[in-house]
């Protein structure tokens, strides 16, 4: 049984010398964000993508949506345990035995973006009520219920039943399995599909995309969030000025701050690109950069204000008081 101290390998054996060192992945410079393009958990893909993405201590497969910290991309990798993929990082072993690396994929097949903005469009048509326990969690983050039916009917936000079973003959009655499955909800060959146990989801502003979220804790290994379609923001219209958010929640927090302006809320720092429409949009437009504050979301600060003057926006950037590390968390220290 492994002994070895696992926030100290973390902290120790960087992702970024374990995916060029062991995996011989080289990295790609994307919106700031340091891209792969090999996976620990679903191999490597037929081109130079940059699907993985690599913030601070953490990692994200956009393609298997899979994602952890450095033990857990030995672990994935190697095919080990979690304690054997730690003895090997901290040098406490050299030995891994016999090693089991992921068996090489096909290409990924090209999203059928028809099937998922069917999806989107059937959710929607739903007009499904709150659900109590996703109303449960995000009022314990400080997003009370009259603000979250508001966002319910801007078709910001959906919220499907929190038990599985319950949901799981929803999706099947409204939608049916064959759509789940061609718009990548229901990965085929999955015994049912991960969208059950994240009921809180949030729509894109052109219905194109969705991200799938818990209302639980995490388990290892398993992403609080899941992305389905293209990566575009939601919107929540306001006034004349705009604030661009890092995730969902942070917009809703800001609204409940009590900004009136125009929202943005992009699904990750490093989610858009120089080509993006809205941004080139938002030429002689006051633009609040409102991120997070890790270091990954400051790189990213600064790439997007770059962006914004370029394009004639009036771009700056805010940051939550110290100690704090996004939006939403500032929000809940006016509550403590």
């Amino acid at each position: 049984m492994s002994v070895v101290d696992f926030e100290r390998v973390k902290k120790k054996y960087g992702l970024i010398p374990f995916f060029e060192n062991e995996m011989g992945s080289v990295a790609k410079k994307v919106a700031g964000e340091v891209r792969y393009s090999v996976c620990p958990a679903c191999g490597t893909s037929g081109n130079q993508s940059g699907r993985v993405s690599i913030r601070g201590l953490r990692w994200h497969c956009f393609s298997c949506s899979d994602g952890g910290d450095v033990i857990e991309a030995a672990a994935r990798f190697f095919g080990k345990s979690l304690s054997e993929a730690a003895d090997y990082l901290s040098g406490e072993s050299d030995k891994l035995g016999p090693v089991v690396r992921p068996k090489p994929v096909e290409p990924i097949k090209k999203r059928n973006m028809v099937a998922v903005r069917e999806v989107i469009a059937k959710l929607l048509a739903l007009n499904l009520p709150i659900d109590n326990g996703v109303a449960a969690y995000l009022e314990g983050r400080c997003i009370n219920r009259e603000l979250i039916q508001e966002a319910i009917d801007r078709k910001i936000v959906v919220t499907l039943p929190s038990d599985p079973n319950i949901c799981l003959r929803l999706l099947l009655d409204e939608l049916g399995r064959d759509l789940l499955i061609e718009s990548g909800v229901w990965k085929e060959g999955s015994k049912a599909p991960a969208i059950i146990y994240r009921p809180l989801l949030f729509i894109s502003h052109d219905q194109c995309g969705m991200e799938l979220r818990l209302i639980g804790e995490s388990k290892i290994g398993s992403p609080k969030a899941i992305r389905i379609g293209d990566p575009s923001p939601a919107l929540w219209k306001g006034n004349e000025h705009v604030m661009i958010t890092e995730g969902f929640i942070d917009m809703l927090s800001a609204v409940v701050m009590g900004t009136e302006r125009t929202i943005f809320a992009i699904p990750g720092a490093g989610n858009w690109k120089a080509s993006d429409q809205w941004l080139k949009d938002l030429s002689e437009t006051h633009v609040l950069i409102a991120l997070d504050n890790d270091e990954g979301s400051r790189l990213a600060k600064q790439n997007l204000q770059g962006f914004l003057i370029s394009v004639g926006a009036k771009p700056k950037i805010y940051a939550p008081p110290e100690g704090l590390k996004d939006l939403n968390d500032q929000l809940r220290s006016f509550n403590r």
